[in-house]
């Protein structure tokens, strides 16, 4: 990684993470006593763990995760819609275990032109405010900075959603490559995973096999996801990327029986 490239801060790096805590730690001790590291603490302070480079910022298997996160956000916000605002007389009392049950219809209000809205503070449509106003905001910004003409988008819905995650997704390179990158990317992550909960598509299955990087069983598959992600050491792969990887390593195993 060259002088100029930072770490890339995604779950990729998880592992020399911590194995820069570890060495950070280590080499205080040794300073603190005014000696000579241990054997042990040598190996921890040189500890050889690379981190993968940003390009410029995330590298590209998460900026290949953050971009199919964005794509996500209108089909979550189109069911976080359909929980949060039933049809007239309907009261929907399963998302969430009822923690995000929408109030009955006869309490939600019309505002201008008779639009039905949801209820003022309900948590689910917080959340998909936040949605609209980010996703506006970051389309300014790359609009400005590739000399595009801005876009009306001030009318909320799910409409709005959709038409700037297209234009998001198809300049999801300047979107990466903006100083604001790194906060970018990390919002998406947590306005998919609060969209996923607010609409109960958060279902995740922990794979069987271990991970083929740290031997872990620990490589998990979210609902809808497009790739499979090991919560122990941060590596990600597509669905094809995995599944070729394992008839790999069994047809590995397999000569090696």
């Amino acid at each position: 990684m060259s002088e100029q490239t930072s770490p890339c801060p995604g779950r990729c790096n998880r592992a020399w993470r911590a194995a820069e805590a570890r060495a950070r730690r280590a080499a205080a001790a040794v300073i603190a006593d005014g000696r000579e590291p241990t054997d042990d603490e040598r190996s921890l302070i040189l500890h050889g763990v690379e981190p993968a480079p940003g390009s410029p910022v995330w590298c590209a298997a998460c900026s290949t995760r953050i971009q199919e996160s964005l794509g996500r956000l209108p089909d979550l916000v189109a069911g976080v819609w359909a929980v949060a605002t039933p049809p007239p007389g309907r009261l929907s009392t399963q998302v969430g275990a009822g923690r995000l049950a929408p109030l009955p219809a006869s309490e939600v209000k019309p505002r201008g032109r008779g639009r039905r809205v949801s209820p003022a503070g309900s948590p689910a449509i917080v959340v998909v405010d936040e949605v609209a106003a980010a996703l506006r905001g970051w389309e300014r910004l790359v609009r400005e900075d590739l000399g595009h003409t801005q876009a009306d988008r001030h009318r909320p819905g799910q409409d709005t959603v959709t038409a700037s995650v297209a234009y998001l997704v198809e300049w999801v390179a300047a979107l990466l490559s903006l100083p604001e990158a790194q906060e970018v990317g990390e919002t998406i992550t947590t306005l998919e995973r609060r969209l996923e909960i607010a609409s109960g598509m958060d279902e995740v299955q922990r794979l069987q096999t271990p991970c083929l990087r740290c031997d872990r069983r620990a490589v998990e598959h979210r609902d809808g996801a497009a790739h499979v992600a090991c919560g122990q050491c941060g590596a990600v792969w597509t669905l094809d990327q995995w599944d070729y990887a394992l008839g790999v390593a069994a047809r590995a195993g397999r000569r090696r029986a």
